[in-house]
């Protein structure tokens, strides 16, 4: 399940290929997507910024390697982004919108990263200097720079890159990690980068030279998910069952939040409200 930007219509997706758009507050049913085989399923969904198109990636060997677009007003597919259609065994990681909707990158299995034109659905990059799976990817809030974690157990794969949104050159690599990324967030003046790991550590960056600020230290689990708060001054992370809050001036532990003690289900989604005084968390369950 995802909710829109402005949590007012939440997604979820059936085994049967279709993809039900919700309203929050009464349930009421707003569009059902149809576009895929009712045998197929819908893994993944990402709203653009906002909230008027829903990309989705569905699992089956014809579907997992093209993303569709959607209009979520009306329910009508607005395109297919289908450039590795001649590859049936590669398949998308991970998506992104750009923070003004306007370019969608997604991570391939096949180690590379392309940019989308949202508008026209056509290719405008590809990014070609990773081995290994790419998820998560992120853009920066300035939309200059888009972050990429890999998947994978080797040190060759537990980096980040920074690209040039511009040009698709590679700016700088990240090493310090010795597990899979799980989650790559810039912090709103763009000039901190926090990434989470299956190391059970984050680490916070400086994106202007790639040099470590800091380690975060004190989960006990792999770290599924970091978000900064709005002004940037506090960092959320999540495990598989809490939550850290950590002060990002000098990487000290705030508080931890253990409201999620009695789940099994890991912590997927973490959000600031607009005013930075509340934090929402969505598990695994839909809780």
């Amino acid at each position: 399940m995802k909710f829109s930007p402005d949590s007012k219509i939440i997604s979820s997706s059936s085994k049967d290929g279709t993809i039900e758009l919700r309203n929050v507050e009464d349930g009421s049913l707003i569009n059902t997507l149809t576009g895929y085989l009712h045998t197929h399923t819908v893994v993944n969904v990402k709203f653009s910024p906002d909230g008027q198109i829903l990309a989705s990636i569905g699992h089956n060997r014809n579907d997992q390697s093209k993303i569709k677009l959607w209009n979520v007003e009306d329910g009508s597919l607005i395109t297919t982004l289908t450039d590795h259609s001649n590859h049936p065994r590669n398949y998308v990681y991970s998506m992104q919108f750009s923070l003004d909707g306007n370019i969608l990158a997604s991570g391939y299995s096949d180690d590379i990263i392309k940019l989308w034109n949202v508008e026209d659905g056509s290719l405008i990059n590809t990014l070609t200097e990773h081995s290994g799976g790419t998820s998560p990817i992120q853009f920066s809030p300035d939309g200059q720079t888009l972050a990429s974690g890999k998947l994978g157990s080797l040190s060759s794969y537990n980096i980040i890159k920074l690209w040039n949104v511009e040009d698709g050159s590679l700016i700088n690599t990240l090493t310090g990690h010795w597990d899979s990324i799980t989650s790559v967030k810039f912090s709103p003046d763009s000039k901190i980068i926090a990434s989470a790991s299956e190391d059970e550590t984050i680490k916070l960056w400086n994106v202007e030279d790639g040099s470590l600020i800091t380690t975060l230290t004190g989960h006990s689990e792999k770290v599924t998910q970091v978000e900064f708060s709005p002004d940037g001054e506090i960092l959320a992370s999540a495990s598989e069952q809490y939550i850290k809050l950590w002060k990002v001036e000098d990487g000290s532990l705030i508080t931890t939040i253990t409201s999620y003690s009695n789940y099994r289900d890991s912590i997927n989604v973490i959000k600031f409200s607009p005013d930075g005084e509340s934090l929402i968390s969505i598990s695994d369950d839909g809780t």
